[in-house]
């Protein structure tokens, strides 16, 4: 989404929101929708819901009260912090210590914590920002809670499969994972953590914040998508890759072996093994490549990778 023109490129987010409050919501929608375009044409399968903060904000007023309740948080200055040290298993996704995040915990003093390493549920509202009623005077969620109170309204108390940057392991997932075991006590939250590794451009990770993105709506105006998809898929999700201009045309190639091969079965139990073993996608997509040199047919085994070869 782009505001340029309406927002200064040096103000925060929330500054954002506050200037230009309608553009922003409706923007996002645009995003949402190019988004789902994405998802149609990959193709890829479509999510069972979508939601968003603004219209889950009683949610998850409710769900901070409760951890209020159950003495997992604490109201202080119009602001609520989780207390973190009466969450035992804190940092165990990240195999981190706690006694080693205190030590390395910064204050803001403008925060009126218990404890350095307590974070926030809920921000007293400043001039300015966006803001709801709540229990503790108007303000807004803080960075965490809520997703782990619209993962609980859509998906239940405990869900299979989470998935994310690698970014996110520390400390988004963390407190993910806190905020809802401790609501719910029902431990584990998630099953099956799975982290993708970051995706460069140059030599330097994609971000928003950078704005050196490549975006799919982009590539599909120029590009087959099945080809677009190859180009992903010949990367392991944990590994960090960068993208490069001589992707797309090697994704196309390949595309192009793979069709001439024809139907039929080849590399079929190779790519059901290499996507068993932690979806290794490179895995596979080199097992095809193998059947298709040796003349056999890989319609079937592409399409468990998601490139349908022939209507």
């Amino acid at each position: 989404m782009s505001l340029t023109g309406l927002i200064p490129p040096d103000v925060s987010l929330n500054a954002a929101i506050a200037i230009c409050a309608i553009a922003f919501v409706s923007g996002t929608a645009r995003g949402f929708s190019g988004f789902g375009s994405a998802l149609i044409f990959m193709p890829l399968a479509s999510s069972m819901a979508a939601p968003q903060l603004v219209a889950a904000v009683l949610l998850i007023i409710d769900f901070i009260a409760g951890l209020v309740a159950r003495g997992f948080a604490y109201a202080s200055g119009g602001d609520v912090y989780y207390r973190v040290r009466n969450y035992p298993d804190y940092g165990k996704l990240s195999k981190r210590d706690i006694d080693d995040l205190s030590s390395g915990a910064r204050v803001d003093q403008s925060e009126l914590k218990d404890d350095p390493l307590d974070f926030a549920l809920w921000k007293a509202a400043k001039p300015g920002e966006p803001s709801w009623d709540s229990p503790w005077g108007p303000g807004r969620p803080g960075w965490h809670i809520e997703c782990s109170a619209m993962a609980l309204k859509e998906l239940g108390e405990q869900i299979d499969v989470h998935g994310g940057g690698a970014d996110l392991i520390f400390p988004h997932h963390s407190n993910e994972i806190a905020q809802t075991e401790a609501f719910t006590g029902k431990p584990p939250f998630a099953k099956i953590w799975m982290h993708n590794a970051l995706l460069q451009l140059g030599e330097e990770k994609m971000s928003k914040s950078l704005g050196n993105l490549v975006f799919v709506h982009d590539l599909l105006e120029a590009h087959d998508a099945r080809a677009v998809r190859l180009a992903v898929v010949g990367h392991h999700y944990r590994d960090s890759w960068e993208w490069t201009d001589g992707l797309m045309p090697a994704a196309t190639e390949r595309l192009g072996r793979w069709a001439d091969a024809g139907s039929g079965d080849g590399a079929l139990d190779e790519v059901r093994l290499a996507l068993d073993d932690d979806l290794d996608t490179p895995a596979a997509a080199a097992a095809i490549d193998a059947a298709a040199a040796a003349g056999h047919g890989v319609a079937s085994a592409a399409a468990l990778l998601g490139v349908i070869l022939y209507d």
